[in-house]
C-alpha cells in the first residue's frame, strides 16, 4: 500500500497531511474533490469500498475502527491524542454506503486536526462547515476510489465489436455510476 511507511511507527496520516500541505501551499485550502482524490491514491483504497474493508482500512492508516453502540443522533465520532487515533461508527447503519461514508467522514475530521496542527487549517473553526466539508470529502473519496474501475469498464465497453452490446454496456455502465452517486 503506497500510504504505508517501511517504518512501522511512522504516522502515515500525518506524513499525509504535511506532504498534502507543501503540495498544494499555492492555492490553500486546497477543495475536497482534490483532497478526496489524493488520499484514495495514496492509501490506494479498493474500489466500491464494503463495510469489511474498514477494519483493514483503519489499521493501514494506523486508525482504530470500531463498530458500536453510539447514541441515536451520532453516526461516527473520532478521537485523536498523542498520535492515537480510533473512529467509532453507529452499529445501528444499515443502508448500503452509511457506514463507509461515516468512516470517511472521520476520516476527514481527523486530516482537519492535523492540517491546523500544521497552521494550515482547511476549514473555519465552525462545527457545520466542518461537517460539510468532511462530507464532501467522504463522497469524493467514495467516487474517486471507483474512477479506474468505470473508466476501464467504459474503455471495454467502447471496444465491443456488436454495436448493440457496447450500447447495452454503455447503458448498464451509466445506471450503475448513477446508482453509485
Amino acid at each position: 500500500m503506497d500510504g504505508q511507511s517501511e517504518h512501522p511507527n511512522t504516522d502515515v496520516i500525518r506524513t499525509f497531511c504535511a506532504e498534502f500541505v507543501r503540495g498544494h501551499a499555492q492555492n490553500w485550502p486546497a477543495k475536497n474533490e482534490v483532497l478526496g482524490k489524493e488520499f484514495v491514491t495514496h492509501f490506494a483504497l479498493p474500489p466500491f469500498l464494503h463495510g469489511a474493508d474498514l477494519v483493514e482500512i483503519g489499521e493501514n492508516l494506523k486508525i482504530r475502527f470500531v463498530m458500536e453502540n453510539l447514541p441515536d443522533d451520532l453516526l461516527g465520532s473520532n478521537f485523536n491524542f498523542s498520535g492515537q487515533r480510533r473512529i467509532a461508527v453507529s452499529d445501528r447503519l444499515e443502508h448500503v454506503g452509511m457506514k463507509e461514508h461515516t468512516f470517511l467522514h472521520e476520516v476527514r475530521e481527523l486530516l482537519e486536526y492535523e492540517f491546523r496542527e500544521f497552521g494550515s487549517p482547511a476549514v473555519k473553526m465552525d462545527t457545520n462547515e466542518l461537517e460539510s466539508h468532511a462530507d464532501q470529502f467522504a463522497l469524493c473519496a467514495i467516487l474517486c476510489s471507483t474512477d479506474e474501475t468505470w473508466d476501464s469498464w467504459t474503455k471495454s465497453a467502447f471496444e465491443m465489436q456488436s454495436r448493440l452490446g457496447m450500447l447495452a454496456a454503455i447503458a448498464l455502465i451509466f445506471v450503475g455510476r448513477v446508482v453509485c452517486l
